[in-house]
């Protein structure tokens, strides 16, 4: 089943519809979600379950949780910082952002905020994941990948 997204009048599948756990946001084919998770390869397991809708007070609470980890690991506070700031310059946009967006944004910045992720972040390399989850947030975000006819 296809929906319309009312705004370009493109087709685009529902998570659901694709075999995934978020129904209702719309997954256009080459738009942001799409290149989020073929970015994400392995991780995407990991990070699906994130990718949700939430309205401003949601963002709000979400980067404060993030803030709370920063300084709750200061052993790894420096890097999560210059993480964080990858994800909080693309915040800026957030009001010009549709859906897609939006939900790989918050996928993100819930990934980061997350200590006990795929890899600890208090282990050697546990920042690993994180870095390969914000830069595929930052391409997908900014440079989705589009179909060729």
């Amino acid at each position: 089943m296809s929906t319309t997204d009312g705004t370009h009048g493109t087709s685009a599948t529902t998570l659901l519809e694709r075999g995934e756990p978020r129904a209702g946001l719309p997954q256009a084919p080459g738009g942001a979600l799409e290149t989020f998770r073929l970015e994400l390869g392995d991780l995407w397991g990991a990070v699906r379950d994130r990718c949700v809708a939430l309205d401003d007070d949601g963002v709000v609470a979400l980067s404060r949780q993030l803030e709370q980890h920063l300084q709750t690991h200061p052993l790894v506070s420096q890097r999560i910082g210059e993480l964080a700031n990858d994800l909080m310059a693309l915040m800026a946009g957030w009001q010009h952002f549709g859906a897609e967006e939006r939900a790989v944004l918050v996928a993100a910045m819930a990934y980061l905020a997350d200590a006990d992720d795929v890899v600890p972040d208090h282990l050697p390399g546990g920042l690993d994941d994180d870095d390969h989850v914000v830069g595929a947030a930052v391409r997908a975000v900014l440079r989705p990948r589009r179909r060729v006819a």
